[in-house]
């Protein structure tokens, strides 16, 4: 076989390999070029397969990436972080009628970070105020007020990192959530003082 064979087909192993290894091997073992492409991937590998659209991207400074998206009435939030050139998926949280979306609107928080985030069904919402509890380091029980824009999707997203990087713990739970018009008006509520 002559040297140019030879070359022609080791070059071409070199590139199926690299196929197999872009393709394949990198999103199935959770590394993924983009927050785009680890949402619509993570989309076609869970239940509901393809058809997501992604809302908002946010990378807080602490390291963790976040990509919001909706799913016909479900809201998915997906926590991403770096490594070197690549994304891997953290975890991935599912709200809908089953896991309580059932109300005029709700607020979560992703477990081990500085986020808060939710929706609003309500058209007319333009603003959330919500009130958050968390453990301090000496045990006591803190509250946090804050209020946050709506987007035309229902959905609404808050970073508190840089307000409460020096706070060592993070957001335990919500204990309350108001909707408001653009009038500033209550228009909706959940939860108690």
């Amino acid at each position: 076989m002559s040297r140019t064979k030879k070359t022609i087909i080791n070059l071409a192993l070199v590139l199926l390999f690299a196929v197999y290894i872009f393709v394949f091997f990198l999103p199935q073992n959770n590394y993924f070029y983009s927050l785009e492409e680890m949402f619509e991937l993570k989309m076609r590998g869970s239940l509901y397969g393809p058809g997501g659209r992604i809302i908002m991207t946010h990378e807080s400074p602490d390291g963790h990436s976040f990509v919001a998206g909706k799913y016909e009435d479900e809201f998915i939030m997906m926590e991403a972080s770096r490594k070197g050139i690549w994304w891997t998926s953290e975890r991935m949280q599912f709200w809908d009628d089953a896991n309580g979306m059932a109300v005029e609107g709700a607020a979560f928080f992703m477990p081990g970070t500085k986020i808060v985030f939710g929706y609003s069904r309500v058209p007319e919402t333009v603003e959330v105020e919500y009130l958050f509890q968390y453990i301090s380091p000496g045990k006591n029980v803190a509250v946090l007020t804050d209020t946050a824009e709506v987007n035309e999707e229902g959905f609404f997203f808050c970073d508190y990192y840089e307000r409460y990087k020096d706070v060592k713990t993070d957001i335990d739970w919500c204990t309350y959530i108001e909707g408001r018009n653009a009038d500033g008006e209550v228009i909706w509520s959940c939860g108690g003082f």
